[in-house]
C-alpha cells in the first residue's frame, strides 16, 4: 500500500458490486458439458461468473469506480469467492470498466468442510467463518497509521453484525480511525435505464473538477482561449476533448511540444504527444489526490484561424490536411450535433443517456473504439443526433433508446460506410458485429419486461468469439513511463490492424483480454501470415521505444486454454511452462498496484516452520529445458529467446554451448525438467561486480508431477556440473514475519551492496510446498530510470 493512502474503501463481491444469477438461471444459458462440470457448489465454479450470464451491476459499483486512481484512497473488493476464481472476478469487474486497486478472494484452506453439519448449521458456520476471514483482511489493510479513513460495503447480515462488534473494539485501540460501515442492500433501487446508468457511473454530477482543470490548463498553457468539445460538452462522463487557441506565428508541433514542457514542470508526469502531421495532439493523464484521473485530448488551433470560424457556415474536407482544419473538425462536429438537438422534442440529459446506453452495448461486444478500429464515438453520436430530430414528440429515456436500437438495427452496411462513416476506417469484420448487435439490442429491448435488470444485462453481455484460434499480446511497459508508453502502443497498434488488412486482407476478432494480456483476438485469415505480421509488429514496437516497451505474442488453440502458452509454428516440444508469479511476504513501500501480496493467514504458513532463504537476484528469469531432438531450448517469462532476442541476452547461445552437456544430463528425459534461473549479462538496477557465472540457477520444476524440487535436491543435482547457483542466506525456524526484514541487510555475494531481496521456500525433504519474497524498499525507490534508457551495460565476472 502507498503511504499517500489515507482512505480504504472495501467493497464486497456478491449483492454488493455485481448480482450474479443462481445455479438454476445460470445454468439455462450454458451447454449441457459444462453444467456437467460444474460440481455441487455453483459458487465456486468459474462458469457462476461466465460472460454468456447475466450478471447486474448494483449501485456500490460506481461508488468503487468513482475513487479508483485517486492517490489517497484505495479501493478493495474483499470477496469469499475462493482464490481460483480471481481472473474470473476480475475480467467480470473489467467488463464494467473496474479495476480494483486490490482484490482479495478466499484461500482454499480457510474454507472448512461442513458436510457433516445440517444445513442450518452450515449457512451459520459459513457465514462466521467468512467473517472473521474478512475482518483479519481488514485490519491487515489498515495497518499503516497513515490510513484514517475505513469505508465498509458488505450485503450479508451476520458478516455486517459481526464486523459492527469488531468496529467497537479496534475504534478504542485505533480512536483517530473513522468507521463506516454500509448495508449495501439500502443502496439498491429499482431499475431503469438511468439507474443502470448510474451504477457503472457513466451519469456525471458534478463537472466543477473539469472545470478546474481546463482553468489550470489554460493558466499552464497560456492559451488564447481553453474550448471544450466531445464528451464533457455533451454532458457525459469520459475523456475531456479540448481546442487550444495559439499564437499564429507558433507551429502546431512547437505548441505541443511547449505545452507537454509546461504540463510536466509542473508536476503533471504522464503527457504523450501523439497524432500526425495533419493533426498534432496532446494527451494528458491528469492525477489527482481526491478525484478519479482525467483524461485529456488536446489539439490546438492558430488565433486567427479561431476567429474566422463560424460553426454551421465553415466547410471542413474530411480530407483536409491543413491542422487548423483538422482541430476545427471537433467544434463543427460539436455544433452540428448541438443544433440537431436543440430542434428535437429531446433533452441534451436524455441524448446524452441514449449515447451511453448505445456504446455500453458495442464495447461489451468489443465493436466500439479505435483499439480494434471499430466505431467511434464521434460517429454515434453523430448518427444519434440526426435520428431524433425525427422524433415528434419527448418520450421517456427507455422509450427513446428502444426506438433508435428498431431503428439502427434496420442500418445497410452500404449507408454505414457511405453515409455515417464518411472519412473513417472501421473493421468490416466489426461494422458486421455492430450491425449483428444492434439487431440484439433491438430485441432485447422490444422485450415487454424492459428496462428490467435481466433485459438491460443482455444489452451488456458479450458476443460468441469468431474464431476457435486465439492469440495474445503480452506487453511490459517501463515502470516510470508506463501511462505515455500504453499510449504510443494502442496508436501503433490501431495502425498495424489496418496495415495488416490493407496489405493482405486479414482482419481479427477482439475478444476479452485473456490474464495478464494486453490484447486477445482471434484469427480470421493465415494464420501463419498473421503470427508473423504481428511478431514484427512486437519487435519494431520495442525496437522504436528503445525497449520501453517489450511485446510478446503468445498463442493459445483454444478459448478455454489460456494458462498454455505456445510458441507460433512449434510442435508440442513448444509448449512452454512459465515461471509464476511469485507474491510478496508482507506488504511494503517498494510495492506496486500490480504486485501480489500473501494474505496474513497465508503468509503465517512461513513462521513456526523449516524454510530455506536465498538471495533474490536482479536479473531476465530464464528457463532451460529440452526438445525431443535433445536440444537446449531458453525461454524468458513467456516466450523463446536466444542471443539475438535482446540485447540484455548477448552471450546466451555460446554459454548454453558451453554447458550442452552437462545441460542434457541435467534435464533429460526431454520435456520432463526445466531449470530455472536469473540470466545477468545486462545491469538492471544493480551492477554486479563479482558474478561467477552470467547464469544463476534456482529453481528446477518437473512437469511430470507439476512440482518444483527443493533447494537441497537442486543442489545435490548441480554439484556435479559447472552451473551455479545463488546462495542460500539462511536454513532453520522464524517465529515471527517481522524477523525476515532483518535479513534484506544481508550484503550481496556478488557485490559491495545488499541483496536486492530475499526468496523464502517452505519445503518437504524433496519438494517445494510454498513460496514467497520480500523486496528492499529502497531497490525500486531508489531507481531512477528504467535499465533499458541507458542502454545495455554488462554486469561484471569475477572467477574464484
Amino acid at each position: 500500500m502507498s503511504p499517500a493512502v489515507t482512505s480504504v474503501h472495501v467493497f464486497d463481491f456478491d449483492l454488493t458490486l455485481v448480482r450474479a444469477p443462481p445455479r438454476h438461471h445460470g445454468e439455462s444459458v450454458l451447454t449441457t458439458e459444462e453444467i456437467a462440470s460444474i460440481g455441487k457448489d455453483w459458487y465456486k465454479s468459474p462458469l457462476s461468473l461466465n460472460y454468456k450470464l447475466k450478471l447486474v451491476p448494483l449501485p456500490a459499483l460506481a461508488l468503487l469506480k468513482s475513487i479508483l486512481g485517486s492517490t489517497n484512497q484505495m479501493g478493495v473488493v474483499l470477496t469469499a469467492r475462493h482464490e481460483h476464481l480471481r481472473d474470473e472476478l476480475l475480467s467480470v469487474l473489467k467488463k464494467f470498466g473496474v479495476n480494483p486497486d486490490l482484490a482479495v478472494l478466499k484461500p482454499n484452506n480457510l474454507h472448512k468442510d461442513l458436510s457433516n453439519y445440517d444445513p442450518v448449521s452450515q449457512i451459520s458456520i459459513r457465514a462466521a467463518e467468512n467473517a472473521a476471514y474478512k475482518i483479519a483482511a481488514i485490519e491487515s489493510l489498515i495497518q499503516s497509521p497513515n490510513v484514517n479513513t475505513l469505508k465498509i460495503y458488505e450485503d450479508d447480515d451476520a458478516i455486517l453484525n459481526a464486523m459492527y462488534t469488531w468496529a467497537a473494539t479496534i475504534s478504542e485501540r485505533r480512536p483517530n480511525l473513522t468507521i463506516e460501515i454500509i448495508d449495501a442492500k439500502l443502496l439498491n433501487k429499482p431499475f431503469s435505464v438511468m439507474q443502470y446508468l448510474k451504477n457503472l457511473d457513466c451519469v456525471p454530477t458534478d463537472n466543477s473538477h473539469s472545470e478546474s482543470i481546463l482553468r489550470e490548463l489554460q493558466q499552464l498553457s497560456n492559451a488564447k482561449a481553453v474550448v471544450p468539445f466531445g464528451s464533457s460538452a455533451l454532458h457525459r462522463r469520459g475523456d475531456i476533448d479540448v481546442c487550444l487557441v495559439i499564437e499564429d506565428n507558433e507551429s502546431h508541433r512547437d505548441a505541443v511540444l511547449r505545452v507537454a514542457d509546461a504540463l510536466r514542470k509542473h508536476g503533471v508526469p504522464d503527457v504523450y504527444e501523439s497524432g500526425s502531421s495533419r493533426c498534432p495532439l496532446l494527451k494528458v493523464h491528469w492525477l489527482d489526490s481526491m478525484h478519479p484521473p482525467v483524461d485529456l485530448d488536446i489539439v490546438f488551433v492558430h488565433a486567427n484561424a479561431y476567429a474566422k470560424f463560424t460553426p454551421g457556415s465553415t466547410k471542413i474536407s474530411v480530407q483536409s490536411t491543413d491542422p487548423n482544419e483538422r482541430s476545427l473538425m471537433g467544434l463543427e462536429m460539436l455544433h452540428h450535433i448541438q443544433s440537431h438537438v436543440a430542434s428535437s422534442p429531446i433533452s441534451m440529459d436524455v441524448f446524452a443517456r441514449v449515447i451511453d446506453t448505445v456504446l455500453l452495448v458495442l464495447k461489451a461486444k468489443y465493436v466500439h473504439g479505435t483499439h480494434y478500429n471499430g466505431l467511434p464515438s464521434f460517429k454515434i453520436s453523430a448518427l444519434i443526433a440526426s435520428y431524433i430530430t425525427g422524433l415528434i414528440a419527448a418520450a421517456p429515456l427507455k422509450d427513446v433508446v428502444s426506438d433508435f436500437f428498431n431503428y439502427a438495427a434496420s442500418i445497410s452496411q452500404v449507408e454505414w460506410e457511405d453515409k455515417w462513416l464518411d472519412g473513417v476506417y472501421v473493421s468490416p469484420h466489426l461494422l458486421a458485429c455492430a450491425q449483428q448487435a444492434l439487431l440484439d439490442a433491438k430485441n432485447a429491448t422490444q422485450d415487454s419486461s424492459f428496462p428490467s435488470s435481466g433485459t438491460l444485462s443482455r444489452l451488456t453481455q458479450g458476443r460468441e468469439p469468431s474464431s476457435q484460434t486465439i492469440i495474445s499480446l503480452h506487453v511490459v511497459y517501463a515502470e516510470q513511463e508506463s501511462w505515455k508508453l500504453k499510449q504510443q502502443f494502442n496508436w501503433k497498434f490501431a495502425k498495424s490492424l489496418r496495415n495488416l488488412y490493407q496489405a493482405h486482407r486479414i482482419e481479427v476478432d477482439p475478444m476479452p483480454e485473456a490474464p495478464q494480456m494486453e490484447r486477445t483476438f482471434g484469427l480470421l485469415g493465415d494464420v501463419t501470415t498473421t503470427i508473423n505480421f504481428f511478431t514484427e509488429f512486437a519487435a519494431v514496437i520495442t525496437s522504436e521505444s528503445k525497449g520501453l516497451i517489450a511485446v510478446d505474442v503468445v498463442g493459445t488453440t483454444d478459448v478455454a486454454e489460456e494458462s498454455i502458452e505456445i510458441a507460433p509454428d512449434l510442435t508440442n516440444d513448444g509448449v512452454l511452462s512459465k515461471f509464476p508469479r511469485t507474491k510478496h511476504l508482507l506488504p511494503s513501500k517498494s510495492i506496486s498496484r500490480d504486485d501480489l501480496v500473501l494474505d496474513p493467514t497465508d503468509a503465517a504458513v512461513f513462521v513456526n516452520t523449516e524454510i530455506t532463504i536465498q538471495e533474490k537476484v536482479d536479473g531476465a528469469n530464464l528457463g532451460l529445458f529440452l526438445t525431443n531432438d535433445f536440444k537446449v531450448v531458453a525461454q524468458n517469462r513467456s516466450h523463446f529467446c536466444n542471443s539475438e532476442t535482446a540485447p540484455q541476452f548477448k552471450g546466451l547461445d555460446i554459454w548454453i554451448q558451453m554447458h550442452q552437456f552437462e545441460l542434457i544430463d541435467l534435464l533429460s528425459p526431454p520435456g520432463r525438467y526445466v531449470l530455472y534461473g536469473e540470466w545477468l549479462f545486462a545491469q538492471h538496477s544493480i551492477a554486479y561486480s563479482k558474478l561467477p557465472s552470467y547464469f544463476l540457477a534456482f529453481d528446477i520444476f518437473d512437469r511430470s508431477n507439476q512440482t518444483f524440487l527443493s533447494v537441497k535436491t537442486v543442489q545435490t543435482r548441480l554439484e556435479v556440473t559447472s552451473i551455479h547457483m545463488v546462495p542460500t542466506l539462511f536454513t532453520g525456524v522464524y517465529k515471527d514475519l517481522s524477523q525476515f526484514r532483518s535479513l534484506l541487510e544481508t550484503k550481496s555475494k556478488y557485490y559491495d551492496g545488499p541483496v536486492e531481496g530475499i526468496v523464502i521456500r517452505k519445503e518437504s525433504s524433496d519438494v517445494l510446498m510454498e513460496r514467497a519474497k520480500l523486496v528492499r524498499d529502497d531497490f525500486i525507490q531508489n531507481i531512477d530510470d528504467h535499465w533499458a534508457k541507458k542502454g545495455t551495460v554488462k554486469n561484471k565476472l569475477q572467477f574464484l
